[in-house]
């Protein structure tokens, strides 16, 4: 990952994804729930890029 614009643009893919498999298979669906985890990594990555040293790293 070069940037955080990248990663802005990798999350917003993913919501259109998780948006997609919510409406094909349902919210408790593994595609749906999998998708969900994807996009919170995401978004965690995102989170510390912004915000480094507020949150400790697994």
């Amino acid at each position: 990952m070069s940037n955080s614009s990248d990663l802005l643009t990798l999350i917003q893919h993913k919501r259109v994804e998780l948006y997609s498999a919510a409406d094909q298979y349902g919210l408790n669906h593994f595609e749906t729930i999998n998708c969900s985890q994807h996009l919170d990594e995401l978004l965690n990555k995102l989170s510390a890029i912004n915000h480094p040293g507020t949150r400790e790293e697994s």
